[in-house]
């Protein structure tokens, strides 16, 4: 099956001039960091009234934060020049001709999967974006997360590629046989790029997928009839508990927003899903996500993850469940560094064997994947570069 592919108004869009992004104090970026949280909950902001916000600063977090389709859609920068908002604008209407282009091949690859018999789930921002978005091209990502069985792996990859999509290159730290998940790429005929990561464990960590079963997601499965009548999300309760896991991994794991590599949490466009999905829970789901969070023993993570969205965002999160976090069980795993999720990770991967691999991965990863990860230095000996990566381990974050 091969997908049909029309050309988008994306793809007679002029290009847009490339400027390297401003110089900001960390300071200063916090300020910006305020300013767009308070512009997105309509809150006053001082900044506004003292005209501090560059606007070549302000376009880079917008682009950062992944909120240009929430400020060009009802939402006013108050303060800022007529200027900034049309410079914003390009982003959010790319955003939005790209999202037509996606939600069509969603359409044909889950509508592929479900013809098949193969159970998938979407994840975090595709399922929260056709769930709880206004618009679903409000809701800025690069990929869509799919979760299948790993019975299913096989049949997945064969019908991901008879839709066109190129299988994952090789070169990534952990071998095939300790990946929980792999990245599938459809370059279209309008020239937009889609990729599909197809998960077979929900986490991508071992010391945290021991503790989610696969099949658990799938109970109460939410139907996303704005996309597509194949598409299913995971109950809210569940949705909430990963984006909140999904934040508080990326606290010391890296995480590209265009050829840029941050690390931390609090993205904007992260904690206003976790403010959409919070306003939507009744009493009962609530319940259920606090059930699950003692259960699984990551209540630090919840916690974190709502108390990061009440800061930036002025979500009310009812005091019970507070305090039902507050005195819950909690794991190790968001408590340390690159380091200790490394150990944890290594005792949770099964098998003498699997774990002299996962060991050798970390340590002496495949030239390519280095190579890659240290792009601007093309010229510095691989041992050196061996050392900078262990040097890295030991820290909370590179």
């Amino acid at each position: 099956m091969k997908l049909p592919v029309s050309p988008s108004p994306s793809a007679q869009m002029p290009a847009q001039e490339v400027r390297q992004p401003p110089e900001v104090t960390l300071p200063d970026r916090e300020k910006l960091n305020q300013f767009l949280a308070d512009a997105l909950t309509g809150r006053p902001s001082s900044m506004s009234q003292d005209g501090a916000a560059s606007p070549d600063a302000l376009l880079e977090r917008i682009a950062y934060h992944g909120v240009a389709g929430l400020l060009t859609n009802g939402t006013e920068l108050e303060g800022s020049t007529p200027q900034l908002v049309e410079e914003a604008r390009p982003i959010a209407v790319a955003q939005s001709m790209w999202e037509l282009r996606h939600a069509a091949v969603l359409r044909e690859l889950l509508t592929a999967f479900r013809d098949a018999g193969i159970p998938a789930l979407l994840l975090k921002g595709t399922a929260i974006a056709y769930d709880l978005y206004a618009s679903p091209a409000e809701r800025a990502r690069g990929d869509s997360d799919l979760l299948i069985h790993d019975r299913d792996l096989d049949r997945a990859r064969l019908l991901l590629q008879e839709a066109g999509f190129d299988p994952p290159e090789d070169g990534a730290f952990l071998p095939p046989s300790l990946r929980s998940q792999e990245s599938w790429t459809l370059e279209a005929g309008d020239g937009s790029r889609h990729c599909v990561d197809l998960h077979w464990r929900p986490l991508n960590s071992p010391a945290l997928d021991a503790l989610f079963p696969t099949g658990e997601w799938f109970q109460g499965a939410r139907s996303l009839p704005r996309l597509s009548s194949a598409a299913l999300a995971p109950s809210r309760p569940l949705m909430l508990l990963h984006a909140c896991l999904h934040r508080s991994m990326h606290d010391c794991s890296p995480y590209q927003v265009g050829n840029e590599t941050y690390f931390g949490g609090d993205r904007l466009i992260w904690l206003y899903d976790i403010w959409l999905i919070c306003t939507a829970l009744s009493d009962e789901e609530w319940r259920r996500f606090c059930g699950f969070a003692q259960e699984k023993g990551v209540a630090n993570a919840c916690e974190d993850g709502l108390e990061a969205a009440t800061r930036h965002l002025g979500l009310v999160v009812p005091e019970w469940v507070r305090g039902a976090l507050r005195t819950g069980p909690s794991s190790a795993y968001f408590g340390g560094g690159q380091l200790k999720r490394a150990v944890l990770d290594w005792k949770a991967t099964p098998g003498v064997l699997k774990k002299w691999r996962y060991l050798r991965s970390r340590m002496l990863p495949d030239s390519r994947f280095m190579r890659a990860k240290y792009p601007k230095s093309t010229s510095t000996a691989l041992p050196i570069l061996y050392a900078r990566r262990f040097a890295e381990l030991l820290r909370r974050r590179p």
